[in-house]
């Protein structure tokens, strides 16, 4: 019998172990990137939503919040793959249950410390791998210097005090949307591996109220046309397309009001705590963007700011459907 060559013999190790790297390989070394059509049968993905409206302060703001939060309840639930029995509301405090003025439609619970540990227990307890998770702060942010806060009933959490209770949260996808004034300051704490982030402002003293939860809830209960949609066109809706259809609708308020813009969201999808305004070159200038008229929007690449966001895809029923419509 005759033995192998020394050649051969290394060119079937070195084919054994190519075909183990591809077979142990995931299609993604990051959680987020995974696409639905990946899941099998007995993995559904459920869309867990929480909202978390501190005090909303005067007439006009508990009026806007209580709109943007009937809005993105119904349309995030109705069109989007949210489960209504997923749904958790937090909004003001205890007074404002049956003060005479607005308050959500969907069932709630005052906005405390303590409501907001037990609403993310709730989402720790009752998340799987394969399930879906936003997490929505609106009301008011302030920034004293060193520390930032999110204004509530009783102690106002920092932005340390949210990035622990969000902490251990684990799922294919979690996007944490942080639409209040100063929101930026407290991006730095709430940014992990595993989760985007979306703050409303940079992290330099934008203080005043923003248009971001009224654009994001108009953008969910009517948005664009899908074919219009795909801001960065790459043939398929995805988590950045909404960004960037959100950071043009905010746009477009600040070019009606004829007032200077006061606030430039960030998108940080890597984890690193800065984030980026990934919508300039996708924006016009009387946007707030860079991208000229004529030109066409860059191609993201992977590693870029923005890239993992790209490689979330999002469902959207078509509009005037109803769930009776749904296939069983």
């Amino acid at each position: 019998m005759v033995s192998p060559s020394p050649q051969r013999s290394l060119l079937v190790l070195f084919l054994l172990c190519w075909i183990c790297l591809a077979v142990a390989s995931p299609s993604s070394a990051f959680p987020l990137a995974q696409r639905e059509s990946e899941q099998t049968e007995d993995s559904v993905s459920r869309g867990h939503l929480l909202i978390a409206c501190g005090l909303p302060g005067d007439e006009e703001h508990r009026d806007r919040y209580v709109e943007v939060i009937d809005r993105l309840t119904s349309a995030l639930t109705s069109n989007w793959g949210f489960d209504e029995e997923l749904t958790q509301v937090l909004f003001g405090s205890d007074e404002m249950v049956d003060d005479g003025h607005p308050v959500p439609t969907a069932l709630y619970r005052p906005c405390t410390r303590e409501s907001l540990l037990t609403a993310v227990r709730h989402l720790r307890r009752n998340l799987k791998p394969e399930d879906r998770v936003w997490i929505v702060f609106i009301g008011h942010g302030f920034f004293d210097g060193e520390r930032a806060t999110f204004n509530i009933a009783g102690p106002d959490p920092t932005s340390e005090d949210l990035g622990a209770m969000l902490s251990g949260i684990a799922c294919r996808e979690c996007v944490v949307w942080m639409t209040t004034s100063y929101s930026g300051c407290f991006l730095q704490d709430l940014a992990a591996s595993d989760r985007i982030v979306v703050t409303a402002t940079h992290p330099d003293r934008e203080i005043n109220s923003t248009y971001f939860p009224d654009a994001f809830a108009q953008a969910v209960a009517h948005p664009t046309d899908p074919s219009q949609l795909d801001g960065d066109h790459d043939g398929q809706l995805s988590l950045l397309d909404l960004y960037l259809d959100i950071c043009r609708r905010v746009g477009e308020q600040y070019e009606i009001s004829e007032t200077g813009i006061t606030e430039h969201a960030r998108l940080d999808d890597h984890g690193d705590g800065v984030g980026a305004e990934v919508q300039l070159p996708y924006l016009l200038p009387k946007h707030d963007g860079r991208l000229r008229p004529g030109e066409s929007p860059p191609v993201i690449k992977d590693g870029m700011p923005g890239a993992i966001a790209a490689g979330i895809p999002l469902s959207l029923k078509p509009q005037g459907s109803s769930s009776s419509d749904a296939e069983p």
